[in-house]
């Protein structure tokens, strides 16, 4: 049905049937702005802060805009939004809100993007009427990351209801009533136990939730944006850096609704401050150790000559590991180089993990499905993956797509194979061994007759699976199309790392790499064990925290978002999108060198056009097999006595990055072990 009515004597019209829309989205779409504090686009309706009242016709009183949905009894009205009346309301409101509120916008961080800072010049009073004394509420505990200055609160709940509909966590709620309403955990000093914490900082309208990492240093206004990636999750979630004279002061979330809609995790948004301990830990120059734990300096032209003269002795069999940052133009031309060399023993650190795949095929390591439209999916299945680690942002997606929906006949089938986690939501746990996903494949659990069943299966397929068995996501397609006739691009792959799909389209594989060599040249990676027959190790990259007293030579290169020669480079992430970002430039001096650098120069000795020639063959090669579909059927042999067990122990310690900034390291260990913050510790950056 086509609703018309008026806005402000502008006619507008609705189709019901498409478009599901309150008065105040219809507002915004036509372009009428109207106030609020408690109102998100991404979360329920609270309707509690009355800033958005708008008067309609035939309607005794004001209406708040954000709840009243756009029907049929809307048909020909006529809806006011600037009209004295609901310009003295909003006064009125804002009066109210600012009562207790302590004024205090010198020294708070939320300056120069503060809603009620904006709102209150636009629609409240010039003077104020509250003689009174104000009420104080204490410093509340969050953690090594929020600072909850809470007598700036306004009581919007917007931070409750994304810990209770997105992130899954019950640990922030409303306590007290009227004058002694306060927000707050319902344990004193609990810290927030959730991978997306920081989001309720971007969220608080006022200055009541800002960074503890970011306190006191900056204002917006001040700060450039550089667009970046989520580099520690497949996703690879758009982020924008904004920086001052070279330094990384904040990470802010970039919006895309296909991705992230608008949230980031905690590790990306606070690694930061890692940066500036690896710029004053790490050398800027090449090293080499001349006996334990004792390096002498080198010039780029000597330390080349010994890198050359280590990959160019026979006696030496070199295995070259990639980090799992390095861009698609790095991994091509290190590849060369070793190809050049004769030698194809190459691998990415992520590569390292999986047993067994095949790389023939593009769909095997690049999904088609990019769980947009996650709630079109009847059932979900997930195969040795832990969601709220592996990827949380993945995880908020499928966690909330039972939200609201309380008819069982309706709701989404949700089952588990693998270590229990904590995921909020309702599922069926089906074990923890590979005898479990076995019985899965043979029928013989209950739930299998819902897969059966189901008209818009999902299966998830972790690295906590594929690390364990010696069994490629071909084989676990061609398992369940057998058993329940899921189409393959139902079954997807999570993996960890930024570049493992890259990896494979530029044809580095775990099928040429075979341990057993005696020279480890490492190219910023340093996620695995060395193994026993390394006896001469190159490391070629920022810092090295693993095996560091081992290096044998050192060779200072950039981060990843400095190592391009560009001012922008393409990463694709595991749904085979794009994304851009732009260059960053924090490293001091002009000694340390990019890895292409590195690597365009040791391929300089070794003949470039050779180079070159051999780079087209490469693209026109790839391009031959990219999209062709699978039709291999078979059926799994694997053991059934492996328990698929998770991968990832501590969220916060999985990278070079987030292990060296203090507070996400702090971080991690109390919510591991469970501990209880005093509040205010945020001041004390020293303090666990």
């Amino acid at each position: 049905m086509l609703i018309r009515f008026k806005i402000n004597e502008i006619e507008c019209e609705v189709d019901e049937e498409k478009e599901d829309l309150t008065i105040l989205q219809a507002c915004t779409a036509n372009g009428i702005e109207i106030p609020r504090f408690c109102y998100h686009e991404k979360l329920t309706i609270a309707g509690n802060c009355r800033m958005c009242l708008v008067y309609v016709t035939n309607e005794e009183k004001l209406l708040a805009a954000c709840g009243i949905p756009l029907d049929e009894n809307f048909d020909d009205e006529s809806i006011e939004t600037e009209i004295d009346e609901i310009l003295k309301a909003r006064e009125g409101v804002m009066e109210f809100l600012l009562i207790n509120h302590p004024l205090d916008c010198p020294i708070c961080d939320q300056g120069g993007e503060c809603d009620l800072q904006e709102q209150t010049i636009a629609y409240g009073l010039d003077t104020g009427r509250f003689y009174i004394k104000k009420r104080a509420v204490e410093v509340k505990a969050f953690g090594r990351l929020i600072k909850g200055i809470m007598t700036r609160c306004i009581h919007c709940t917007r931070c409750v209801r994304f810990l209770t509909e997105i992130a899954g966590v019950n640990e922030l709620g409303v306590l007290g009533r009227g004058y002694n309403m306060e927000i707050g955990t319902y344990k004193k000093n609990v810290i927030i136990e959730s991978e997306l914490s920081g989001n309720i900082i971007d969220l608080c309208p006022v200055g009541a939730l800002t960074s503890a990492v970011y306190a006191y240093k900056g204002r917006p206004w001040e700060l450039k944006n550089i667009k970046g990636i989520d580099i520690f999750d497949t996703v690879l979630t758009p982020i924008n850096y904004q920086v001052k004279g070279g330094e990384i002061f904040r990470i802010l979330p970039r919006i895309n609704d296909r991705l992230n809609e608008e949230w980031i995790t905690d590790k990306v948004r606070f690694h930061y401050e890692s940066y500036k301990i690896i710029e004053k830990m790490r050398k800027d120059t090449p090293s080499y150790k001349i006996q334990a734990n004792k390096f002498i300096e080198l010039s780029w032209k000597t330390a080349l000559k010994m890198v050359f003269k280590v990959l160019l002795n026979k006696k030496n069999k070199v295995d070259l590991i990639i980090g799992s940052k390095i861009n698609s133009t790095n991994l091509r031309i290190y590849k060369e180089l070793m190809n050049r060399l004769g030698s194809k023993n190459y691998i990415t650190e992520n590569g390292l993990l999986f047993k067994k795949f095949n790389y023939d095929f593009r769909e095997n390591y690049i999904n088609s499905n990019d769980l947009y439209n996650v709630d079109q999916n009847d059932l979900v299945l997930l195969c040795g993956i832990n969601l709220r680690v592996e990827s949380p942002l993945l995880n908020i997606k499928l966690r909330n797509i039972n939200f609201g929906d309380d008819e069982i006949e309706t709701r989404k089938k949700i089952g588990i194979i693998g270590n229990k986690f904590d995921w909020k939501q309702e599922s069926e746990y089906l074990g923890s061994t590979v005898n479990s996903m076995l019985k899965v494949f043979e029928g013989r659990f209950p739930y299998c007759q819902q897969i059966k069943k189901s008209k818009a299966p999902l299966i998830l397929v972790g690295s906590s699976l594929l690390s364990r068995i010696a069994i490629s996501l071909q084989e676990i397609r061609a398992a369940f199309e057998i058993a329940s006739n899921i189409k393959p691009e139902n079954v997807l792959l999570i993996t960890q790392g930024a570049n493992f799909g890259m990896a494979l389209e530029e044809g580095i594989f775990k099928e040429n790499f075979s341990k057993g060599g005696n020279v480890l040249y490492s190219i910023d990676s340093n996620e695995y064990k060395v193994s026993k027959t390394i006896n001469y190790i190159i490391y070629q990259g920022i810092l090295n925290d693993t095996f560091e007293n081992k290096i044998d030579l050192y060779l200072p290169s950039k981060h990843y978002f400095e190592d391009f020669e560009s001012d922008r480079e393409i990463y694709v992430n595991t749904f085979g999108q794009r994304s851009e970002i732009e260059k960053l430039r924090i490293s001091k001096g002009n000694k340390i060198k990019e890895n292409s650098m590195i690597g365009y120069i040791q391929l300089m000795y070794l003949n470039k056009k050779e180079m070159n020639r051999k780079e087209k063959e490469q693209k026109e090669i790839k391009i031959t097999y990219r999209g062709i579909k699978q039709k291999e059927k078979r059926q799994v042999k694997i053991n059934k006595n492996l328990t698929i067990n998770n991968i990832i122990d501590n969220y916060y310690m999985t990278d070079i990055n987030s292990r060296l900034s203090k507070n996400l390291m702090i971080t991690g260990q109390l919510r591991k072990e469970k501990k209880i913050m005093e509040a205010g510790s945020w001041k004390n950056k020293t303090c666990i």
